[in-house]
């Protein structure tokens, strides 16, 4: 199954979720996200390093490898959705995301609790998708 992963969810992969990363690593699940992931992760990395016990080294690697079971999506390819996206999304900052999700047709993987605000896209906490997981 196809999801979009919100930047939520790799921080708290980042940071030392097992739970996050059990899931992450389930061969049963695509994990698809914007371009804008990869500004969100740079902006955020030193916050995300300071948390975390691992090395600047360690941290790099564990990244590269996290990144590798993402499909990172340019924006022309949803460039179309983007408009319908701000409407419904109901973070401005989080409208990369949903027009992803309406481009491919397929939920969002997150924690942030606003994003149900809206019905036109489903988003997965991960509870849920722990829950999903387990019947696999």
């Amino acid at each position: 199954m196809k999801f979009i992963i919100d930047t939520n969810i790799i921080f708290s992969i980042l940071i030392k979720s097992a739970v996050n990363q059990e899931i992450f690593l389930c061969k049963d699940y695509e994990f698809y996200a914007p371009d804008y992931l990869i500004s969100e992760i740079e902006k955020h990395k030193v916050e995300i390093l300071n948390k975390t016990l691992r090395t600047s080294e360690e941290f790099e690697k564990f990244l590269e490898l996290l990144m590798r079971n993402i499909k990172i999506i340019n924006k022309c390819y949803y460039l179309g959705f983007i408009e319908d996206a701000e409407r419904i999304s109901p973070d401005f900052f989080d409208a990369p995301y949903f027009a992803l999700a309406l481009k491919l047709e397929c939920p969002i993987w997150s924690n942030d609790k606003k994003l149900k605000q809206q019905k036109r896209i489903e988003i997965f906490s991960t509870e849920e998708m722990f829950q999903s997981f387990k019947k696999l």
